[in-house]
């Protein structure tokens, strides 16, 4: 696993902690990190689950963060059903080094400044990040589940009241994302989303003047008009246009047309698509279409490209803050990539 904070070597996700959390007991497990990690183990023995345990803190999409049944503990010998209620807990501890040297700045710093832990006047100030959950039979398969985020303004030797939680709320949170990739990479579904979410990052910031939006509306009609003067085409618009209006007689709505594509940007974005060639194939290939290891190292050349074009942003903010454009969709200050890399993407010598 990869901390990076844009090109700077600052803020640093110190160590996680893990309680009643998927395979981790009642007793509390600490794993430390360094800029560069890597967990080695057998099978079963919380590989996945450790970086899971980031992904729902810190994960980018909702659906990474929601907490779910099987995310608690079922401790040995015992059945889900015999579990009529449980508590469960993930902590994430950052330092931030780079307050030692007074010289330098840190955009990290202004976001989370008011949730700093400090021990003493020569240690440097850390930042504790709780998610805590609990679990309570109501009857339904999933039982009834709520979980919240905290920022733990006490040391870490101190107990934890509820005069030391102070609530998390998602933009604060934001600031500190996880880019998770699993060993599973299903082109259909999981591969789609992520490349889809990192895609529609990159994207969202670019600029599109008005002289741009219509030069591309001008194109995509020209494109419209040619289909539909294909005759067979125009055939079934006709036709279609003749069932719709003997079912619909409302004037809004009343015209119906077959376009092969939105003038519309945010349309055109959402069906923009990455392609490959040369190929076998008289046609590119899209994602789905590539090797495993290829698609691996697609994956790993499209996460450095959104990092990369984000740490210019973040310098171009850092150094024109008055005239950057208040829509811009400011990077997270700390980004950590998380990558299972199955034995047979590394060394497929390994399957025999």
């Amino acid at each position: 696993m990869h901390n990076k904070v844009g090109g700077r070597k600052h803020t640093k996700l110190k160590k996680i902690k893990m309680n009643n959390f998927r395979c981790f007991g009642s007793e509390t497990t600490t794993i430390t990190f360094d800029q560069l990690t890597t967990f080695i183990g057998v099978n079963s023995s919380g590989k996945t689950a450790a970086m899971i345990s980031l992904v729902k803190l810190f994960g980018t999409l909702p659906s990474e963060r929601e907490i779910i049944r099987s995310d608690f503990h079922l401790p040995h010998g015992k059945k889900p059903e015999d579990i009529d209620s449980s508590e469960m807990y993930i902590e994430a501890v950052f330092n931030f080094p780079e307050l030692q040297n007074l010289e330098e700045t840190d955009s990290a710093i202004p976001a989370f400044f008011k949730y700093f832990v400090v021990e003493d006047e020569n240690s440097a100030p850390y930042l504790r990040i709780r998610l805590e959950a609990t679990y309570t039979n109501d009857g339904s398969v999933e039982g009834l589940i709520e979980s919240k985020y905290y920022f733990i303004v006490a040391p870490e030797g101190e107990e934890i009241t509820e005069s030391v939680k102070k609530n998390a709320n998602k933009t604060i949170l934001a600031n500190i994302r996880c880019i998770y990739v699993p060993a599973l990479r299903n082109p259909s579904e999981q591969l789609r989303n992520v490349t889809g979410t990192l895609f529609n990052r990159l994207f969202r910031n670019i600029k599109w003047d008005s002289d741009t939006k219509e030069k591309l509306k001008k194109h995509i009609d020209i494109v419209n008009k040619t289909v539909q003067n294909i005759p067979d085409i125009g055939k079934v618009n006709t036709t279609l246009q003749t069932q719709w209006s003997a079912f619909h007689s409302d004037n809004r709505y009343g015209t119906t047309k077959i376009n092969v594509n939105s003038t519309e940007i945010d349309d055109i974005l959402k069906h923009t698509a990455i392609k490959f060639s040369p190929t076998e194939v008289p046609r590119d290939y899209d994602v789905s279409e590539l090797g495993d290891g290829l698609r691996s190292l697609f994956y790993f050349s499209l996460v450095n490209t959104l990092l990369e074009i984000e740490t210019d942003l973040l310098e171009e903010i850092g150094k024109t803050p008055v005239e950057t454009d208040k829509k811009l969709i400011v990077p997270p200050v700390l980004t950590f990539i998380a990558v299972e890399e199955p034995e047979n993407h590394i060394a497929p010598q390994l399957l025999g």
